[in-house]
């Protein structure tokens, strides 16, 4: 049995963390290490943390290390450094497991070998655990499950319709030498890391649920995104357009070129229409997809 490194960044989450942890331990996978960074708390985390190692790890495969605040990106890019494992999972510090995710994952990717990352679906969970949505990417993000299930039309889907939920992803280690790791230009670091996987044809798809993907008032004021994140949301997706193998994706990912010219400016109406346009083109081309898939 491989090792699988679970990485979490941790920063605020004293209410959460444990529940997070827990969920890990009781993963029947049993070859697996757990490392969490403290990107530099303001609350107890670190109490909460050294707590619950204290008392629960009792085969000594919790690394826990605290640093001075510096973000998620380099976070991340840190806990890939320390990580010894075959296989990474991801997982934020106020979600958690269901369903023995890590373990359904790797076996995903033992029988899958062309592929060398997969994400699951997840619950959407509140503060205290009630399910939200028992499908997170159907019914938070908006995705065409059948686009999401086929192998011709999985990667479209992810271009067109962002619908990658967070505790999602585990993927071997040896996908950050070939692709590199997160790009600490951005904020939004995740969909330019997604896009080099779908690129590179290596992310596969579970349909199964692997996570609990938490929704609070916290995290919920922080998804708010700015004209700075839409912003850099575009420069991102025009920076992938010309690796796009299809004409419909490249065509999508260069609108957005439109996106950052309007953005900010007095012009900001326009923006708003080209974005509804470009919505509702790209349903009726998913929905059409549908029919094949």
């Amino acid at each position: 049995m491989d090792l699988v490194s679970v990485i979490i960044p941790c920063y605020n989450h004293e209410k959460y963390i444990e529940r997070c942890l827990s969920s890990i331990l009781n993963d029947k996978y049993e070859n697996k290490e757990i490392i969490i960074i403290d990107d530099g708390s303001k609350d107890s985390s670190v109490q909460v943390i050294t707590g619950f190692i204290k008392n629960h790890d009792k085969n000594k495969i919790i690394k826990f290390y605290k640093q001075e605040n510096c973000g998620v990106v380099k976070t991340l890019n840190r806990l890939i450094d320390i990580a010894s494992g075959k296989y990474v999972a991801l997982i934020a510090s106020d979600d958690e497991l269901r369903n023995d995710g890590i373990f359904n994952r790797v076996e995903y990717l033992k029988n899958h070998p062309e592929k060398k990352a997969v994400i699951g679906n997840a619950l959407v969970i509140d503060g205290n655990d009630n399910i939200l949505k028992k499908n997170a990417a159907v019914d938070l993000f908006r995705a065409k499950s059948k686009l999401l299930n086929s192998k011709k039309y999985f990667n479209t889907e992810l271009i067109l319709q962002w619908s990658v939920v967070g505790p999602c992803l585990l993927l071997e280690k040896s996908v950050y030498n070939e692709i590199g790791n997160y790009n600490e230009n951005y904020r939004i670091e995740d969909r330019d890391f997604y896009l080099r996987l779908v690129e590179n044809n290596m992310l596969g798809y579970l349909d199964d649920v692997v996570a609990g993907y938490r929704v609070h008032g916290l995290n919920m004021s922080l998804s708010a995104a700015t004209d700075k994140v839409r912003i850099e949301c575009a420069i991102i997706n025009q920076a992938h357009a010309n690796s796009q193998k299809h004409s419909i994706e490249r065509l999508f990912l260069k609108s957005y070129k439109i996106d950052e010219k309007f953005l900010g400016k007095k012009h900001k109406f326009l923006y708003w229409v080209n974005k509804l346009f470009r919505y509702a083109i790209i349903l009726a081309y998913r929905n059409f997809l549908c029919i094949f898939a």
